[in-house]
């Protein structure tokens, strides 16, 4: 494969996980994933708008995302550290 393809799918690669991960959230919170309710409410307090004159939170998913992001960390490789390509750490992208 060509230095050009490898570069096109190795960046292709990454817009895919990001695309994934992004509403990773919206699974998390459709499916009711058990979370303590206070862990909830500090990640609604920390991720989500809050509407003054409504007086709430919306995009709640956000939050989620947050809570789900914390349980996939935990068994996800680290990508900082290490090279997992094409997942490069944040030096190899600089």
């Amino acid at each position: 494969m060509t230095r050009e393809k490898t570069a096109m799918l190795d960046a292709s690669s990454r817009v895919a996980l990001a695309g994934l991960l992004h509403d990773l959230g919206k699974f998390a919170e459709r499916a009711r994933l058990d979370f303590p309710q206070d862990k909830v409410n500090a990640h609604v307090t920390l991720y989500c708008p809050f509407w003054q004159k409504s007086g709430y939170h919306s995009h709640k998913h956000a939050a989620w995302t947050g809570l789900a992001f914390d349980q996939v960390e935990q068994n996800a490789p680290d990508l900082i550290a290490g090279d997992m390509s094409p997942f490069a750490n944040r030096e190899a992208l600089s």
